[in-house]
């Protein structure tokens, strides 16, 4: 094996090692992305019970 092709081969190992990582990277990411979207749809849901609950309190506190 020549001098170019063990370089080309390295070059290559190198490269899917890095497209590797850049996956691992944009995963991580999405999953953090997808929690954080949950978080803030159940915080969400909690604001609205809550002010649900309050306007309720106050309707039965006028009656």
């Amino acid at each position: 094996m020549g001098a170019f092709d063990q370089f080309k081969d390295k070059a290559g190992d190198l490269s899917n090692k890095a497209k590797e990582a850049m996956d691992e990277k944009r995963d991580k990411s999405a999953k953090g992305a997808d929690e954080t979207r949950d978080k803030a749809a159940d915080m969400r849901d909690q604001g609205r019970n809550k002010a649900q609950d309050a306007a309720e309190d106050a309707q039965d506190n006028w009656s």
